[in-house]
């Protein structure tokens, strides 16, 4: 059994690399991304609150919405777009040098997602608190985020999707 001191000094950057490679996880991740404009951090952070933490307040979702937009914007997605851009035959080369530069920028922009992911570990605070059942927190805190997010308007979206992400996250503590 884990102790609230261990809890403590689990990061939200260890619990995301961990969950994120669980089988599917990824994926659906992406997919969400890319489909609805989802942020992936902002998925795992309502995670990773309903796993240790609470639920979140409209003020955490807002502030964490509202931080992760900007970085976004102006950080995380331009470092993506070259890397992606990168993959395109037209700029891989296949040379050395080419496979060095992608992987830089896609150091960076692992080291961009780390920042955001700190700073949604800031908005959450040290209160632990959460002993009941996760999967069910999740998704309440999923739910808030897609009505925040305005994903549900989007063509094509249905909230099976993060049902799915859950569900996937928390396969093995079920």
């Amino acid at each position: 059994m884990t102790s609230i001191e261990d809890i403590k000094r689990q990061s939200l950057w260890d619990w995301a690399l961990h969950h994120y490679q669980k089988q599917g996880v990824s994926s659906l991740l992406l997919e969400g991304q890319d489909k609805f404009d989802l942020q992936i951090n902002i998925i795992l952070w309502c995670c990773w609150c309903a796993d240790y933490f609470h639920e979140l307040s409209d003020l955490e979702l807002r502030r964490a919405i509202d931080g992760s937009s900007s970085w976004s914007k102006d950080v995380t997605q331009p470092l993506r777009n070259v890397r992606r851009a990168l993959k395109n035959p037209h700029y891989n080369d296949d040379s050395e040098r080419a496979k060095r530069i992608r992987q830089s920028v896609k150091d960076i922009e692992l080291e961009a997602e780390c920042v955001e992911l700190e700073l949604y570990e800031r908005i959450t605070g040290d209160e632990t608190s959460n002993n009941g059942d996760k999967l069910a927190l999740a998704r309440r805190n999923l739910s808030a985020y897609i009505g925040y997010s305005g994903a549900a308007r989007r063509e094509g979206f249905s909230v099976s999707l993060l049902e799915e992400i859950a569900t996937k996250i928390y396969a093995d503590e079920t």
